[in-house]
């Protein structure tokens, strides 16, 4: 990389004059008048090379763990380097209440204070304000959305992942002579211990603005932002534009400009009180703690230090408007501010998996935010309902059919609404007496050779839907397999994301003595459920480390749609299937999308002459497990599931499909149409086939 002439030319003053740490912008290519960002990541000028997706990611952990091993030398050395080499005195603050007292000392006689768009500085805003001290935003007067705005990730047209990488270019900088009484306050991106450059990633230009106008600036570096030369800084902080390139444009509001994109003057940035008799802007530096040291003493949240803070856990987040509407917020914020205080609950998490299945770096958010309830001892009696909600199914299936007649009466709803914070306004799915495993037990024939597979029907099919359960028997036995039906239990997949670990660990160690054995004879596992894939595939062996049963139990489970498409790969699935016409609206529930799959019920149900399946991408459903069922996320829930909704309700389609039942309810109260598991229609179309 070389610097410009203006770096050039500062760098040769002479030492005794004030001299700043060099500063590096990583900004997307410059167009005339500065059309909006996200014609400029989806128009390269020309042809990318192409990215090795693994060895970026390799690299990227590499540095970031190498920063986490060697924390204290890199702090040592990069405050030496300030210090020596351009007289910046660092202060390391342990709190966000220490930064904002020196930020405060600081301050110029007019009290504004210019910040960017910084996760980091925004840990210090609550305390500037305390301070009494004005702050004025200043990139979201700048950017200007294309002609329709954006709300969520299905309205962005992603960039290749190799135009992202292009499109972001390095600059150096020298902050020009102050203009203005105002101080800076900017959060660095990366900072290099061993010359002291620091590193912005800005998409428009309020940082350039900040450095210009500001008659100082203080630096602000998170203790994780330290790496330990340029290169490596540079390579995060690209890192960081390309994988953040689509989450910018959420959570900004539409402002100013025109239809053609050109982005007016901040009318923030107006500047107080010119001054223009110095030559060099001031710096100042605050190391940033904040309780991130405790990240890396604790095995549960070591891994949040390899953040780079792209934040592209944002861009699916469903709750993410909800938790981090006025702060910002990613996932990774929203955890952090738990864990040193900020927030007090962590309940709009609905643990769906979409910020970990993003993330460059597999942070398991997920599973910390699960972690951090169980420490803080959040879950509440209530959440006991959701936990045990096998049981709960079990005892409504015994007293079936009363229980559904008293699940529809509304004055019995009521009570069960305070016990349980149920919505009363939610239909709850019909619960069969005789249920799928006691139908099996009784049934007269089945074949009685054949390769052999287990099936695990999850509760809901098991006490609210034999149907499917019937499917999917028919379809491996149409197939040539012999289904194995072991005895009911809950997976449990509940309780984690309550907090309620040990109670997790019991469901498991239970299953475990079923599955372990049959895994070891070398049956695969199939599920129909999504979320009790993710049990047995995820949660068994992050919740039990040390069992070699349910690393085993998690390699050989696989989902019924999965498997069955490798048998059409492999030449061996029987496609003589009857023909149905029928347009049909397909969401992939969120615990599958966070596995991989998704797409293999669209490609079996194109193999059925006349059916039409549309992949419909409108985020979460809302339903989210047990989120969706309680009052207090009544209406947040609708708004989450509303584009779907939306989408399904078109003349289009004749009806909706999904694998999870909780999906299929929650689309079938918002869109009014009927909604069925995709191996539903596969058994359909199967000839002379039928229900059981």
């Amino acid at each position: 990389m070389e610097t410009n002439s203006r770096e050039t030319n500062h760098r040769m003053k002479t030492k005794a004059e004030p001299s700043h740490p060099p500063v590096w912008l990583l900004m997307p290519d410059s167009q005339p008048k500065r059309a909006r960002s996200a014609e400029r990541l989806t128009r390269p000028r020309q042809a990318a090379p192409p990215l090795d997706e693994e060895a970026l990611r390799d690299r990227l952990r590499a540095i970031r763990t190498d920063t986490a091993n060697h924390l204290d030398e890199l702090l040592g050395q990069l405050t030496s380097t300030l210090q020596e080499q351009y007289g910046v005195t660092s202060l390391e603050a342990t709190t966000a209440q220490e930064a904002a007292d020196e930020i405060a000392r600081l301050a110029s006689p007019s009290r504004r204070v210019l910040v960017n768009r910084s996760a980091t500085v925004a840990e210090l805003r609550p305390y500037l304000k305390a301070h009494g001290l004005e702050i004025v935003e200043t990139y979201d007067e700048q950017f200007v959305h294309p002609d329709q705005g954006v709300e969520r990730y299905w309205q962005l047209e992603p960039p290749s992942a190799e135009t992202a990488w292009e499109a972001f270019r390095p600059q150096a900088i020298t902050p020009s002579p102050r203009q203005s009484t105002d101080i800076g306050v900017l959060g660095v991106n990366v900072a290099a211990a061993k010359d002291g450059t620091v590193f912005f990633v800005q998409h428009l230009f309020n940082i350039s603005d900040i450095l210009e106008r500001a008659s100082k600036i203080v630096l602000v570096i998170g203790v994780e932002r330290v790496v330990r030369d340029r290169d490596a800084a540079a390579f995060v902080a690209r890192s960081q534009a390309r994988y953040g390139a689509l989450s910018v444009a959420l959570g900004v509001p539409r402002r100013g400009g025109d239809s053609k994109g050109e982005v007016p003057v901040g009318r923030s940035l107006t500047p107080a009180s010119p001054v223009r008799d110095a030559a060099h802007v001031p710096m100042h530096a605050i190391l940033l703690d904040n309780g991130r040291r405790a990240w890396l003493s604790d095995p549960r949240y070591q891994d949040l230090f390899l953040c780079i803070g792209c934040r592209n856990c944002l861009l699916e987040c469903p709750t993410q408007p909800y938790y981090g509407g006025e702060t910002g917020w990613t996932p990774r914020d929203y955890l952090a501010a738990f864990l040193r205080g900020d927030s007090s609950s962590l309940r709009e998490c609905i643990t769906c998996g979409r910020c970990g299945a993003r993330c460059p770096l597999d942070i398991d958010l997920p599973a910390m935010i699960s972690e951090a309830k169980a420490e803080a001892g959040a879950t509440r009696w209530q959440d006991q309902f959701y936990c045990n909600i096998g049981t709960l199914f079990q005892a409504s299936s015994l007293t079936a059919p009363l229980s559904n007649w008293l699940f529809n009466w509304p004055l019995a709803r009521l009570p069960m609404e305070w016990v349980s914070e149920m919505d009363r306004e939610r239909k709850l799915p019909a619960f069969h007496r005789n249920t799928f495993l006691n139908q099996y037990r009784r049934r007269s024939s089945a074949p009685a050779s054949g390769r052999a597979v287990v099936y695990y029907p999850g509760c809901y099919a098991n006490f609210t839907d034999p149907e499917l359960s019937w499917a999917v028997v028919g379809i491996l036995e149409r197939n040539g397999f012999r289904v194995l039906v072991p005895e009911h239990q809950c997976c449990g997949v509940a309780c984690f994301p309550y907090g309620a670990k040990e109670l997790a660990q019991r469901y498991a160690r239970r299953r475990l003595r079923v599955f372990g054995p049959l895994a070891q004879e070398g049956y695969t596992i199939l599920v129909s459920c999504p979320s009790c894939g993710t049990a047995l595939e995820r949660d068994f062996p992050y919740l039990l480390p040390e069992s070699d049963d349910a690393r085993l139990v998690a390699e050989q489970t696989r989902d019924v749609s999965d498997f069955l498409w490798a048998l059409h790969q492999r030449g061996e699935l029987d496609t003589d299937f009857d023909p149905l016409k029928l347009r049909v609206g397909y969401h992939t529930p969120c615990h599958l999308r966070v596995r991989d799959l998704g797409p293999e019920n669209l490609r079996l149900l194109e193999l059925i002459p006349g059916m039409e399946p549309i992949d419909i991408d409108r985020g979460c459903c809302g339903m989210a497990g047990s989120f969706g069922m309680r009052r207090a996320h009544r209406e947040e829930s609708r708004e989450i599931g509303r584009y779907l909704f939306e989408e399904l309700r078109s003349p289009g389609y004749d009806l909706g499909i999904t694998n999870c039942a909780g999906c299929e309810m929650q689309m079938r109260a918002g869109s009014g149409r009927d909604v069925v598991h995709p191996l539903k229609l596969l058994w359909r179309a199967y000839s002379n086939s039928g229900s059981k």
